[in-house]
């Protein structure tokens, strides 16, 4: 960005640049004189284009409507044009192609916008309104200043603002507009190109339509300004006599392109940043800087928002929103935009981190996940345009789309985002460790040269869990399953209690002296029977919260190991001079990312904890009913044997009851295994080192404030 600037707000001509209103004040103009025995030429038509009410009023008493600019009639006249104006904008505004797109853009990146304009407030309020109401003040021809080429109007607007007049852009289409604006040193985008520029102003670039405008653009940042900056040599600022004339050579203007290829990244490119509550960028490391094409300056303070791509639908932020706010973790699939109009892709990382949060990028490692959710994002989206344009509010929308996006995932297996970010977080990790993603060391001294080691350090102290992701992975899928299993045996052995009451029953009725030892056979039987359901009742729900146990295990080591990677990184970066010590508060940064280890850390072993007890507590329930099914078998087989030496072999209840006991329960041995595996789950978490490790990290940091 050129040197002391930091552009804040963008001030917008009306007529000509955000909408094509010319054609009706010219008919206007010529049917209201004529109705009042003005002659009309051409001279007069072009001449009202821009003008001030003042002049407008001038140019009808010219054609004779009125006896001066300051007589009623000519006050009246314009009256009339004024309302049939605004009443044909009401109507059908005639926005101008690409209007809509970048004021909607630059009021979620937060820039302020004014309109500044020539035009009554009455006219101006419709366009405001048809434009969404996203700007903050009005400029207009009812505020009794000068118009342009003054510098009134756009002085009026900065000091509307509180803002200097290098916080602020222009966007005029008329040399007329832009010499107001650069009378106040204020910088000038202007649209159109042709003959309107002024060569050589190094405050005033042109380009081919509203299309060609980015916010990186509008930014005024030199990464973007050589591409689109006047060729031509001339004098410095614009003046107001040099834009009465139209002269200056056509075609020597450069246009600012929309770039719509993709920006790429190495797998070790990890990048970041933090935002206040309200999701306003704080920190970010010069990867993101890179990828999203912004200078340092442009982003900070800005709203997160500044990177959303129209690819990405409203529900899945209005998810993670939700998510984070509530204290939780959300990952997911991101497109953003850059500033030229590209993308990126990443999976996203965010966490709360002390009153904002911090997001961790890296390149998605699963890109067969990430196309099938990109393809579900697609239909997210037309359900929420369906739902815009049933006259939805952008909540609503919002809504709209977060629900069609939880169905979706239930398609593709997952319970909800939150599901889809425990169970996705260590797969993309892990996939990154196996890459070969790891911290490099340095041979530097220094603070700085600390950090690493450490971060270094927990690398290796943690290696051994991430090896566990995988196998932490196979016993989620175990548990659930097995969950499933006891659901299903719970009901299997409801049904064989019924048969074997029908069973008893049925010999009771035959009255062959047998029924007194079935009796006693099918209580024993049936008293063992309940006991293993009512084992069984409990049993499912703790297997079920044991398999979020582990879950949560695995995504604490994944989190901790991401969170590490990134420390690491952006500590190796400084080190290398990518990243400066003193830009964006880097300490700042490290200080965010190492609490968000420590977090992750403390977190891990809270979770191990729980784990590790309600491990204990399954594994012993699980061999118990394990034994309780291999004890019953004999004794059921003894009943229905009883049942048929007492003449009961052809009947019905036992037909329907033996096939449910002639195998036994193979769920015996299958539950006998999984108390095995979970209490064979060993995860040998080294808390005391890594904490050791995160105090020395803390002194380090505490040396470079």
């Amino acid at each position: 960005m050129t040197a002391g600037r930091y552009v804040k707000a963008v001030l917008w001509d009306m007529d000509g640049t955000l909408m094509d209103s010319q054609p009706l004040w010219d008919e206007a103009f010529r049917r209201c004189c004529r109705e009042r025995g003005g002659t009309v030429t051409e001279e007069h038509v072009a001449g009202i284009a821009g003008a001030s009410i003042e002049r407008t009023r001038g140019l009808i008493a010219a054609t004779g409507a009125a006896p001066s600019p300051e007589d009623p009639a000519a006050a009246e006249i314009f009256s009339r044009m004024t309302a049939e104006v605004e009443a044909a904008v009401r109507a059908d505004p005639p926005i101008l192609p690409g209007a809509r797109r970048i004021t909607s853009m630059l009021s979620e990146v937060g820039l302020a916008q004014v309109i500044v304009t020539q035009s009554p407030r009455r006219i101006v309020e419709s366009v405001a309104r048809a434009l969404g109401d996203v700007f903050v003040a009005l400029v207009t021809g009812d505020d009794g200043l000068s118009g342009k080429p003054a510098p009134a109007p756009y002085a009026a607007a900065v000091e509307l603002l509180g803002l200097r007049p290098e916080q602020c852009v222009v966007v005029e289409d008329s040399a007329t507009g832009a010499a107001s604006a650069r009378s106040n040193d204020l910088l000038v985008v202007q649209v159109g190109g042709g003959a309107k520029h002024f060569p050589g102003d190094p405050g005033l670039i042109v380009v081919r339509d509203l299309a060609s405008i980015t916010p990186h653009l509008l930014l005024w940042d030199d990464s973007v300004l050589p591409s689109v900056r006047l060729s031509a040599a001339g004098s410095g600022r614009a003046s107001a006599d040099a834009s009465a004339s139209d002269s200056g050579p056509a075609g020597a203007v450069g246009a600012a392109d929309v770039v719509s290829g993709e920006r790429t990244y190495a797998a070790d490119e990890l990048f970041f940043s933090t935002t206040d509550a309200s999701g306003r960028i704080r920190r970010a490391n010069s990867i993101f800087m890179r990828l999203s094409g912004y200078p340092r300056g442009a982003l900070v303070g800005r709203a997160h928002n500044v990177v959303r791509h129209p690819d990405m639908p409203a529900g899945l932020f209005r998810s993670i929103w939700e998510d984070i706010s509530a204290g939780g973790a959300a990952s997911a699939y991101i497109t953003n935009r850059s500033s030229d109009g590209g993308r990126y892709r990443v999976f996203a990382t965010i966490v709360p981190s002390g009153d904002g949060f911090l997001s961790v990028r890296t390149l998605p490692m699963r890109t067969g996940l990430r196309d099938t959710i990109e393809a579900v994002y697609a239909r997210v989206r037309m359900v929420e345009a369906a739902s815009a344009a049933g006259g939805s509010s952008r909540r609503e929308v919002a809504a709209a789309g977060q629900a069609a996006l939880v169905e979706e995932l239930r398609a593709l297996g997952y319970r909800d985002s939150t599901d889809f970010t425990r169970r996705t977080l260590p797969d993309e990790v892990a996939a990154l460790v196996a890459a070969g993603v790891a911290i490099p060391e340095r041979d530097v001294d220094g603070p700085l040269a600390r950090v690493l080691a450490e971060m270094n350090g927990v690398e290796v102290a943690t290696a051994d869990l991430v090896a566990l992701l995988d196998e932490c992975g196979r016993l989620v899928a175990l548990l659930g399953r097995r969950s499933a299993d006891i659901d299903a045996l719970s009901a299997r052995l409801g049904r064989l209690r019924d048969c074997l009451r029908e069973v008893a029953a049925d010999v009771g009725s035959l009255g062959s002296g047998r029924e007194n030892n079935v009796s006693e056979r099918y209580r024993e039987v049936d008293a063992l029977i309940l006991e293993c359901v009512e084992q069984l009742h409990p049993l499912a729900g703790q297997v079920a919260e044991l398999r979020g146990d582990v879950d949560s295990v695995r995504f604490g080591i994944a989190l901790l190991r991401l969170h590490n990677l990134a420390s690491g990184f952006f500590a190796l970066q400084i080190i290398d001079g990518e990243d400066e010590l003193e830009a964006n508060d880097a300490v700042g940064s490290l200080d965010e990312l190492a609490g968000a280890l420590r977090d992750g850390a403390e977190r891990l072993t809270e979770r191990l904890s729980l784990y590790h007890a309600r491990a204990e507590l399954v594994g012993g329930e699980l061999d118990d009913v394990a034994g309780a099914l291999t004890a019953i078998r004999h004794p059921l087989l003894d009943l229905l044997d009883a049942a048929s030496e007492a003449g009961t072999v052809a009947g019905a209840s036992v037909r329907a009851a033996r096939p449910l006991v002639r195998d036994g329960f193979p769920e015996a041995r299958d539950l006998a295994d999984l108390a095995g595996a979970v209490r064979d789950l060993d995860v040998p978490y080294a808390a005391a080192d890594v904490e050791a490790r995160l105090v020395l990290v803390e002194a380090a940091l505490a040396e470079l404030v």
